[in-house]
């Protein structure tokens, strides 16, 4: 079994030495490492807070948070898209449409009523959102904050 990434003991933890680098290796996505790390800061910020530890390792100078991945994003061809959608069942089809189109994030796409859909205006109102909580698919209707408005995709207008 390999060791832990993190030490068991705040003492420990304090010197900044509990993130092992084979985390990299083990986590090859960086976007993925950044919300872990911050995620972790965040948890121990509170164990600061709460007087369990003297001060968050994350905030350590030994100890830099991942960095940001200087590729960009390659958006699909519109071939690909098609094909993929294409290759998809018959109810699923729209998403493409949606994902490709308006660009909104997962639990917002599978979230969306169609009444949501302003057909022949160009605009998509998302309101509510699915996500996962305990293990269960909930449907979230969103504070001001989370909501949002997007272009429609343009084959929607014809509606």
């Amino acid at each position: 079994m390999d060791k832990p990434w993190l030490s068991k003991t705040a003492a420990d933890m304090d010197s900044g030495q509990h993130i092992d680098p084979k985390l990299e290796r083990a986590i090859p996505a960086t976007s993925y490492r950044r919300v872990i790390f911050s995620s972790v800061s965040a948890i121990l910020n509170a164990a600061v807070d709460d007087e369990y530890m003297r001060k968050n390792p994350c905030s350590a100078s030994t100890v830099r948070a991942p960095a940001r991945n200087a590729q960009k994003v390659a958006p699909w061809a519109s071939e690909r898209v098609f094909a993929a959608q294409a290759a998809l069942p018959e109810q699923y089809r729209a998403m493409v449409d949606l994902g490709a189109g308006c660009g909104p994030r997962q639990g917002e796409a599978f979230g969306l009523a169609e009444e949501a859909i302003r057909f022949g205006t160009g605009w998509v109102h998302v309101g509510c959102r699915v996500k996962v909580v305990e293990g269960e698919l909930v449907s979230l209707c969103p504070s001001a904050r989370r909501s949002g408005t997007y272009p429609s995709p343009r084959r929607w207008l014809k509606h």
